[in-house]
């Protein structure tokens, strides 16, 4: 398959509003409920389109430029068009909704199907570039962006310095805030995920469970569940295909994987914060006093050969006494 391009997600181009009826006369359309423009006098914005032109599009395309051929374009799917200034000064008639269906019109009369014109409902004055971006997402009915697709809009939205609330709010995303940044993870993912992504070898929705969980991880994890997809003869990996996290065993190590893990952990040091914060993370502690504190320096001293020191000026002699007679005790059997 050839390489496919990728929409920017940066959108920089500002639009000069254009005379509208002056662009229409210059163009010959007629008007109506809306205008009716011959299709060689309409042009689209360079990047500006979100679509990716996978296979799934291209049939999709197909589909449109046979009902075309077939039946003529429907006077009830208007193309959506914003009149600016062109380069030269001009005032252009710019497609902003419905490039699949311009798509499918220029390509047929490439083929030698005769369209004298298309229905154009033309943007009010007063529309920003952040409102066609929205549009551009919302008005897609016939075939809705995908969740990719979608992301690289958000990131554009984003970039224009639209915040986050308003974005979830105008693209009726229920989970709010929250899906925005899901879709901005999407968007800035590693590459190759990207590509798995839009080749539709994993849902977009795996991926971003897979970021959340595994983060640089995920591409491993995600590469590997494709793989096994495919030996199994599916074209997609889904969640069943991924690797399964080993489960800790909450069994006691045994007097023999202790002696180990002590000859690894020999001459090492270990800042008793850091200490303190493991024995938390582990549920071991429900309180941080210094008796708490020594006995499970004793432990790790005993089990694993593993010293802890306090940086304090100068240590009480009885403290000092109390870990080595703790030591000695080894509380470990209590724990």
């Amino acid at each position: 398959m050839a390489k496919l391009e990728i929409p920017t997600d940066e959108f920089d181009l500002e639009l000069v509003r254009g005379n509208v009826k002056k662009a229409m006369a210059d163009a010959g359309a007629k008007s109506g409920d809306f205008w009716s423009v011959p299709p060689s006098m309409l042009r689209v914005i360079d990047g500006f389109n979100g679509r990716i032109r996978t296979p799934a599009y291209l049939e999709h395309l197909a589909r449109i430029k046979d009902s075309i051929r077939e039946n003529g374009y429907y006077q009830d799917k208007p193309l959506a068009g914003f009149v600016a200034k062109g380069e030269n000064g001009d005032d252009v008639i710019y497609v902003t909704e419905g490039h699949t269906r311009f798509e499918a019109v220029r390509e047929l009369i490439e083929e030698g199907v005769e369209i004298e014109r298309v229905p154009v409902v033309v943007k009010p004055n007063g529309t920003t570039m952040e409102d066609l971006t929205f549009a551009l997402v919302t008005s897609n009915e016939g075939r809705p962006f995908t969740t990719f697709e979608t992301a690289l809009m958000v990131k554009r939205l984003v970039g224009m310095g639209v915040d986050e609330a308003t974005i979830a709010k105008r693209l009726g995303f229920k989970a709010g805030k929250a899906y925005v940044d899901d879709l901005l993870s999407l968007a800035g993912a590693p590459k190759a995920i990207r590509d798995m992504v839009i080749a539709e070898k994993i849902s977009a929705t795996l991926a971003i469970q897979e970021l959340k969980k595994h983060g640089a991880k995920a591409v491993d994890r995600l590469k590997a569940a494709v793989a096994k997809a495919e030996a199994s003869g599916k074209k997609k990996a889904s969640a069943k295909h991924l690797d399964k996290p080993a489960k800790q065993s909450k069994k006691a190590a045994s007097g023999k994987d202790a002696a180990e893990a002590g000859k690894a952990a020999q001459g090492r040091e270990i800042d008793s914060d850091t200490v303190l914060y493991d024995a938390k993370a582990c549920g071991l502690l429900e309180q941080a006093s210094s008796d708490v504190i020594l006995a499970f320096a004793a432990t790790l001293l005993n089990r694993f050969g593993v010293e802890v020191y306090i940086e304090v000026e100068e240590a009480p002699a009885e403290e000092v006494e109390s870990v080595q007679e703790a030591a000695e005790e080894d509380p470990a059997d209590d724990l």
